[in-house]
């Protein structure tokens, strides 16, 4: 079953060009298995953002994969960031805390309004906090 029609799950695909960016910036700073991790993170987004079910091997995966590497860039990676370690750590708390309201307020509405408002809402904020917030700042912290 559909989460999410998929004319508005395709809206995701715009955050691509962030990981695209992030895992060349990690990749050319030596940071090559960051640049990996990221690039999977968009392989598996990919695959789930095409078509956005409520359960589903594709988002499994996507899951799985998102959750083992940024948990490795948090725990192992960030510590080579110096000082910008504390950026990473703000942004990913910035990041879970808003993946939380955004789960919890689009199944709170979508009983209520199914209306595409609704979804473009959720896609769009779920783009900006969970795809280009991290990617941008991974970016900004590796080469520091």
């Amino acid at each position: 079953m559909l989460l999410i029609p998929k004319h508005i799950s395709r809206v995701a695909f715009y955050a691509a060009p962030f990981a695209i960016f992030s895992s060349s910036v990690a990749y050319y700073c030596g940071h090559t298995l960051t640049a990996g991790l990221l690039f999977g993170i968009l392989c598996t987004s990919y695959f789930h953002w095409k078509e956005v079910k409520t359960v589903g091997i594709e988002k499994t995966v996507d899951i799985i994969v998102s959750v083992s590497s940024l948990s490795y860039i948090t725990f192992y990676e960030s510590h080579t960031f110096g000082l910008y370690r504390a950026v990473w750590l703000y942004s990913i708390g910035i990041s879970v805390f808003a993946f939380i309201v955004n789960e919890s307020v689009f199944y709170y509405r979508i009983q209520y309004d199914n209306s595409d408002n609704v979804y473009y809402c959720s896609v769009y904020t779920h783009m900006i906090f969970i795809h280009a917030l991290p990617t941008l700042t991974i970016a900004y912290c590796v080469t520091q």
